[in-house]
């Protein structure tokens, strides 16, 4: 079981990871269309909506803008492909589906997104408090470690000190859900500080320092 919460965790931090890291793609903004819609009819697609406003909705860039400006100079046929290659790849990596004559997004795939949005939201405005991840998590579960330090650096998080994280933005609640679902409630210690000695080289370490 442990196993399997694992796999599912890893997959959507390197989803996230690979957002994070690129930007926008135009399988995200595809994925992100379809969410909000609800799905999409078969015949509906050719009539998709390059809009992409899922992405305002739930990312602070306007890396969208720049798709729709690239999806606007190619022509229809071009579109068309482009949708039926993206929405092939969301299916093959478990995002969407094909059900009832419609592209629906999978049970997974809105994990995926509710996931995207708690690290979007964490990470939009700062509440004035300094986070501690404090963790001793043996040799034998590594992989687990690595997987929550991945998801700490999603947020923004540094490495202060051996197996001593640092970081603004609040946890999501899914964090608190993978130490659980990963029966690491005994490794890990979280610490919430509204003053502390050597703030300022604390904060640099955070690039907040004004």
């Amino acid at each position: 079981m442990v196993k399997k919460e694992f796999q599912n965790i890893k997959k959507k931090v390197s989803f996230l990871k690979r957002f994070f890291k690129k930007g926008a793609s135009l399988c995200w903004g595809i994925f992100a269309e379809i969410y909000f819609a609800g799905g999409y009819a078969l015949d509906d697609l050719t009539n998709f909506r390059w809009e992409f406003k899922g992405l305002r909705d739930l990312y602070w860039w306007p890396y969208d803008l720049y798709l729709q400006t690239k999806i606007k100079e190619k022509p229809s046929f071009e579109k068309n492909r482009l949708l039926k290659v993206s929405i092939k790849r969301l299916i093959k990596a478990g995002l969407l589906k094909k059900e009832g004559g419609k592209i629906k997004v999978t049970s997974f795939g809105k994990e995926l997104m509710n996931f995207a949005k708690e690290h979007a939201q964490a990470l939009k405005k700062w509440d004035g408090k300094i986070r501690l991840v404090i963790f001793d998590i043996p040799e034998k579960k590594a992989h687990f470690r690595e997987l929550i330090r991945d998801q700490l650096k999603l947020l923004g998080y540094k490495y202060l000190q051996k197996s001593v994280y640092i970081g603004k933005a609040p946890l999501p609640v899914s964090f608190y859900q993978n130490i659980k679902k990963l029966k690491l409630e005994k490794e890990i210690f979280i610490f919430i500080v509204q003053a502390a000695d050597k703030e300022d080289y604390i904060l640099s370490k955070l690039s907040l320092l004004k």
